[in-house]
């Protein structure tokens, strides 16, 4: 199966161990990101008529090269490809009106046969000091509602289907081991980006499940960062931080929203 997001860093967080999930459960994912901080749908469609190579683009979470729109897409053939708005306009329909049916109709046009999907991002962490959480009141429920209701109604326009992501954050930040306000571990590193371990394996759990169809629950696959042990025949050896590693008490709550999320 191969996956094309055009997206920003919020798409880098989902993906981030996607291709390790993939691999724990026997699946054959290539996974694409076509990454411009930030990037908003205006900002694609602009790159759309420059034809500029903007664009890191990811591979399988690597980072390999520069890329346009264009070149990503005709390197298919793609059986999806997932679109997404920056996460301060997430919420502002005004924001997606005159970008996201063109931008959709630019990619069917060089890409007619892969399925198109809206990537439901998520809210600011509560504590968060991002400049555009004040467009929501620095209210991380508003938030959440607000973009819940503008990704329902553009996946609606183009006629695609939603992954979660946005709504197992949300679910995940109801636990108290997860809201900050009860002394809570954050999803969230920097007050809107997923947290670098459980975080970004939330958002991964949704993206696999929903791309597979396969229960995340069963899949053994445990996320922490790695770092340099040392070297052995020449060449680097990386080891799991220990301090990383997820109790299974916390990964098990969060396989089980991945899980109930997709099937709500």
């Amino acid at each position: 199966m191969r996956i094309l997001s055009i997206g920003n860093s919020f798409s880098v967080d989902a993906q981030h161990w996607l291709s390790d999930i993939a691999k724990a459960g026997g699946d054959d994912l290539e996974i694409w990101n076509l990454y411009i901080g930030g990037c908003s749908l205006e900002r694609h469609m602009e790159n759309v008529a420059s034809g500029d190579c903007a664009y890191d683009l990811f591979i399988n979470g690597n980072q390999v090269s520069q890329s346009s729109i264009a070149q990503a897409l005709k390197a298919g053939p793609w059986d999806y490809i997932t679109l997404q708005q920056a996460s301060g306009f997430s919420g502002i329909w005004e924001s997606y009106e005159n970008t996201l049916v063109p931008l959709h109709d630019y990619v069917k046009s060089l890409a007619p046969n892969a399925e198109i999907v809206i990537h439901e991002t998520w809210a600011y962490e509560k504590t968060s000091t991002h400049p555009h959480f004040e467009w929501y009141d620095h209210d991380q429920k508003k938030m959440h509602e607000a973009l819940k209701g503008c990704y329902k109604r553009a996946a609606e326009a183009i006629g695609a289907k939603i992954i979660p992501v946005g709504d197992a954050v949300s679910k995940a930040r109801e636990n108290a081991m997860f809201d900050v306000e009860k002394d809570g571990e954050s999803l969230s590193r920097d007050g809107f980006h997923l947290s670098f371990v459980l975080g970004r394996y939330l958002a991964a759990a949704v993206w696999y499940g929903f791309f597979t169809g396969k229960d995340i629950r069963e899949n053994a696959f445990v996320p922490a960062r790695k770092q340099l042990s040392g070297l052995k025949n020449g060449q680097p050896v990386f080891e799991k931080i220990e301090s990383d590693i997820p109790p299974k008490e916390k990964m098990d709550i969060i396989k089980e929203i991945a899980y109930t999320i997709l099937k709500s």
